[in-house]
């Protein structure tokens, strides 16, 4: 008897020890990580905090590493995903028998740790967010043990044959995982990480987009703060209003004692996001982002930023810790002021001894998203102005122009199967596996246009053979931007007092009074 128990006795005790030796960083530091709201248990917590990003509970029999729909997070049908689990809970008993009796525990203690890890994890009542994690961490190894069990079978043919079942189950179901995935947007959140290598030592950074990766990890090294992301301190637009996750605000809604205090500002590349401050400066553009410093000590003071555009209208969107949901964004972030306005600032620009600086710049040609004519099947939501593609079919558009120069053409909203773009009948390429949570602009396409009216043409296409073109979820428009690039109409203007009037039927972004701040 001591001769069949030596063996595994020795192996567990090795193990054990390896194991212990190993966790050693771990319970250092895990009485600090439970002591604080770790978020691991469900008191206290709302709904939305205990699922994360789930829908709903995961099922424990996803251990069995079959589940034969395209989101995990979803309930599958009976067939086949019962019986497969089925067959692989009765292939793992049957190798943990065999080997059990060979004298073999490896496999034993494997399942054993596995399953009753996840289960402690269960008993405590962790979130379902934290069950998920615990089921995936623990999920190969119930379905590894299956597989040796159909090996160790001893009826070959029939082994085979229940091994092919099993091995079916699983490529389906990762096919379907990989046909429905969403796909993190990488060239996106790779900018933010060039971004992030150029901040270090010119923080704190205010970064005016909602994306958690970014001020979480990418932009670490730059102090970055998000306004509707979790912050250190409150961000407040010029009402007051404290923007909540998902919202957003143009950078002109914000107070100017909101933005000034931050070194950098990190901007999506958009044509209706307004210019920052005259003190900042564009030090680098992307595809999907502009990071623009100023001085550590700047040598201009702005006394007064007035903006111009539609931020009246429209100061923000989406949720708020201090005010309403709004649906729309702004779409225009300039505007002509009127000529008795800009000779005001004249006035108080001269009582101060400044100057006036202003951004001009053309404004962009803006539909919303149901200025269009789609398919009736699709998902027409009249507040946000926002089409849903549900099923393959083309909306259209008719653009009218009154110059002839070249434009720049932009979509918002999220795409993940995305749209076929043409215009004019000639196709401008595809918009796809770009997700954004709100008011994220896409470049399209730069082109001469004539002056008359232009048809644009946006496709939503079948299913493909690509990743993530089965899910039929996250595609949705909010906005067809046309960007004037005309580079002599857009320039920041130095003006003097007494010249307030060349501001005068200019098309512009903002409007400040400086003085030199060494006075």
């Amino acid at each position: 008897l001591a001769h069949w128990w030596r063996p595994p006795l020795t192996s567990s005790a090795w193990l054990i020890g390896l194991t212990a030796a190993c966790s050693v960083p771990l319970w250092v530091v895990l009485g600090t990580f439970l002591s604080h709201d770790a978020g691991l248990f469900s008191s206290g917590q709302t709904s939305a905090t205990r699922l994360g990003n789930l829908i709903q509970p995961l099922s424990g029999f996803q251990l069995a590493g079959i589940w034969t729909s395209g989101d995990f997070r979803l309930s599958t049908g009976v067939f086949p995903t019962v019986p497969l689990i089925a067959l692989v809970i009765v292939c793992a008993l049957v190798a943990l028998v065999a080997t059990v009796r060979r004298a073999e525990l490896t496999l034993l203690v494997y399942a054993a740790v596995a399953l009753v890890g996840c289960a402690c994890f269960a008993l405590v009542g962790s979130t379902p967010w934290v069950m998920g994690k615990a089921l995936a961490i623990s999920s190969p190894a119930l379905l590894t043990v299956a597989l040796i069990g159909l090996a160790l079978w001893r009826r070959r043919r029939l082994g085979a044959v229940l091994l092919v079942l099993v091995g079916a189950g699983v490529i389906w179901s990762n096919t379907l995982a990989y046909h429905d995935a969403l796909l993190a947007p990488r060239d996106r959140l790779g900018e933010l990480q060039h971004i992030g290598s150029l901040l270090a030592g010119r923080g704190p950074t205010f970064v005016n987009d909602y994306e958690p990766y970014g001020d979480r990890h990418f932009l670490r090294a730059g102090a970055p703060v998000e306004p509707a992301e979790y912050r250190v301190a409150p961000l407040p637009l010029a009402s007051g209003v404290l923007l909540v996750k998902t919202g957003y605000a143009d950078l002109d809604s914000f107070a100017p004692a909101t933005l000034l205090p931050y070194r950098s500002i990190v901007t999506r590349n958009s044509p209706v996001e307004s210019r920052p401050p005259s003190i900042y400066k564009l030090v680098w553009s992307g595809r999907y982002y502009n990071l623009w410093q100023r001085a550590a000590d700047p040598r201009t003071r702005i006394i007064l930023h007035v903006p111009l555009g539609d931020q009246g209208t429209y100061p923000y969107c989406g949720s708020a810790e201090n005010g309403p949901y709004l649906a729309l964004c702004s779409i225009a972030p300039a505007a002509v002021p009127a000529c008795s306005a800009v000779e005001r600032l004249g006035r108080l620009a001269r009582r101060d001894h400044g100057q006036l600086v202003a951004y001009q710049r053309p404004a962009p040609i803006v539909l919303r998203g149901d200025d269009l004519v789609w398919p009736g099947t699709w998902v027409h939501d009249p507040v946000g102005h926002t089409l849903t593609p549900t099923v393959p079919g083309t909306a259209t558009a008719h653009i009218a122009l009154a110059v002839t120069q070249r434009y720049r053409l932009w979509l918002a909203g999220s795409f993940t199967r995305g749209f076929q773009v043409s215009l004019d009948g000639h196709a401008l390429g595809q918009v796809k596996d770009e997700i954004s949570d709100i008011n994220g602009y896409v470049p399209v396409a730069s082109l001469l246009l004539t002056a008359g009216v232009h048809t644009l043409k946006l496709t939503y296409p079948h299913a493909g053979l690509t990743p993530g073109s089965g899910n039929n979820t996250y595609t949705s428009l909010s906005e067809i931007a046309l960007q004037p690039l005309q580079p002599t109409a857009t320039k920041m203007l130095h003006i003097a007092p007494a010249d307030a009037h060349r501001l005068c039927g200019r098309s512009l972004d903002w409007i400040e009074i400086t003085t030199n701040a060494r006075r």
